[in-house]
């Protein structure tokens, strides 16, 4: 699976990751189930954690052809919300540099891209306590 995501109400946070070869269709699908998640609210931070993506289909054209999609189906935010990307790598960089582009203008939002984890943490606000579990990138288990 390309995407998986958990959702934290009580750090009130979305944590989306990124794993393999990703598409647009794919992070577009990984977006409107974050939505229809139950614990989903508007005004939910996300840390998207791009550190195991490998390769990517994801290019500036199917982005921007998106982009309408994300801003009326996915970013309608009511209350303000921080979106931090976290992309160690190169590829990551170059993608999440794309998106944050994209996402320019949408109100409420504040995106910005980082290369250190504990610096996207710091920005969400995350307690120190409760940070380990997403600077080792590995997810609860059930």
């Amino acid at each position: 699976m390309p995407f998986e995501f958990d959702i934290f109400p009580n750090l009130n946070l979305i944590w989306n990751r990124g794993y393999g070869t990703t598409t647009m269709a794919q992070a577009l699908s990984n977006m409107l189930n974050n939505k229809a998640h139950p614990d989903y609210h508007e005004a939910l931070d996300t840390l998207s954690d791009m550190r195991a993506m490998v390769e990517t289909n994801i290019d500036f054209k199917s982005l921007s052809s998106a982009r309408p999609t994300i801003q009326s189906r996915v970013m309608v935010l009511d209350k303000p919300a921080k979106s931090a990307v976290y992309v160690p790598t190169e590829l990551g960089y170059g993608m999440g540099n794309i998106y944050i582009k994209m996402m320019e203008g949408t109100p409420n939002l504040d995106a910005r891209l980082f290369t250190d984890i504990n610096e996207a943490l710091d920005f969400l606000i995350i307690p120190s306590e409760q940070r380990q579990l997403f600077v080792d990138g590995k997810p609860q288990q059930d």
